[in-house]
C-alpha cells in the first residue's frame, strides 16, 4: 500500500479540489440534485486506475485502492455540493453559518458510522449485484476499474457517448436525464419518467409544485425506510426460516402485475390530489 500511496494522495488532492469547486458551483446555482457526482466518480476512477496500473502490484490491490480514491473524491464533491446548498439557504434565511457548519460535521460523523451498518445489512439480506439488489452504479464503477487496469476499457462506447452528449447539448436537450435513462434498469427509469410527467403537470403552479416536492420527498424517504425494514426482516431467523418468509403471503394471495399497476395509479392520484388540496 505504501508504494504508490503518494500517487493516490496526489490524485485525491488535485481531483478533490477541482471537482469540489465544480460540484459546489452547480449546487449553489441550481441545487444539489444537479450535482454531477456520477460523472465525477467515473472520471476519477478511470484516471486513478490508469495511474495505479503502472505499478507492479497485484490487480486486486489496485482495484481496492482505485475504488478508495474514487470514493474519497466522490464524497468530497458530494459534501461540497451539500455545504454550498446549506450555506446558501442559511444566508437567505439569515442564519448563523458557524452553527450550520457544526451541524454538518455532526451529520457527516453520524452518517459515516451508520451507512456501513446499513450496507452490510442489505448485502447480507440480498447480496449486491444480484437480481434483488442490482446496484447499477456500483456495477459500473467495478467495470470501469477492471476494464482500465486490464486495458480493455470500451473506449468506442465512451467516445460515442461523448459525441452523443455534445449533440444533445447542441439540440438543447438535457444530457443528465437522458444518460440516467440509458444506464439505469427500466424498473427504475420508468418511475423517474412518471415522476417527470407529474412534475411537468404542476410546473407552472407554485403552490402545487411546493406540495408536490414535499410529497415526493416523503415518498423517497418512505421507500428507503421500507427497504431497510425489508432487509431486517430478511436476516432475522425465526421458526426455521426468516421473518420475511413468515410474513410472505404471495403463495396464498397475490394481486400480480395488475395489482402493481393499480397501486401505481392510486399513488399517482394521491399525489395529484395532494398537490391540489389546499392546506389550511
Amino acid at each position: 500500500y505504501y508504494g504508490f500511496g503518494i500517487w493516490g494522495i496526489g490524485i485525491i488532492l488535485v481531483f478533490g479540489f477541482f471537482f469540489s469547486i465544480v460540484s459546489a458551483r452547480m449546487a449553489g446555482m441550481l441545487g444539489s440534485s444537479n450535482n454531477p457526482v456520477s460523472g465525477i466518480a467515473l472520471i476519477t476512477l478511470a484516471i486513478a486506475s490508469i495511474v495505479l496500473s503502472i505499478s507492479e502490484n497485484e490487480e486486486q490491490i489496485i482495484y481496492l485502492l482505485a475504488i478508495i480514491i474514487g470514493a474519497t473524491v466522490c464524497v468530497a464533491a458530494s459534501l461540497a455540493a451539500e455545504t454550498s446548498q446549506v450555506l446558501k439557504t442559511g444566508m437567505l434565511l439569515g442564519g448563523p453559518w458557524k452553527i450550520q457548519e457544526v451541524g454538518m460535521i455532526l451529520g457527516v460523523i453520524i452518517s459515516s458510522l451508520s451507512i456501513s451498518c446499513i450496507l452490510t445489512l442489505m448485502d447480507k439480506a440480498w447480496g449486491f449485484g444480484t437480481e434483488n439488489l442490482t446496484a447499477p452504479q456500483a456495477g459500473m464503477m467495478k467495470m470501469i476499474v477492471e476494464s482500465t487496469v486490464n486495458s480493455n476499457l470500451p473506449w468506442t462506447f465512451i467516445l460515442v457517448g461523448v459525441a452523443f452528449a455534445i449533440v444533445l447539448e447542441i439540440l438543447k436537450i438535457p444530457v443528465l436525464p437522458v444518460s440516467v435513462g440509458l444506464y439505469l434498469p427500466i424498473s427504475m427509469s420508468s418511475c423517474i419518467f412518471l415522476g417527470g410527467i407529474l412534475a411537468k403537470i404542476v410546473e407552472n403552479r407554485k403552490e402545487e409544485q411546493e406540495r408536490g416536492l414535499l410529497l415526493g420527498s416523503g415518498l423517497i424517504v418512505g421507500e428507503g425506510i421500507i427497504g431497510i425494514l425489508s432487509a431486517i426482516f430478511a436476516v432475522i431467523s425465526i421458526g426455521g426460516g426468516t421473518l420475511a418468509d413468515q410474513l410472505d403471503v404471495s403463495e396464498h394471495f397475490s394481486l400480480g402485475m395488475l395489482g402493481s399497476f393499480l397501486g401505481v395509479i392510486i399513488l399517482v392520484l394521491i399525489f395529484i390530489l395532494g398537490c391540489k388540496r389546499r392546506i389550511r
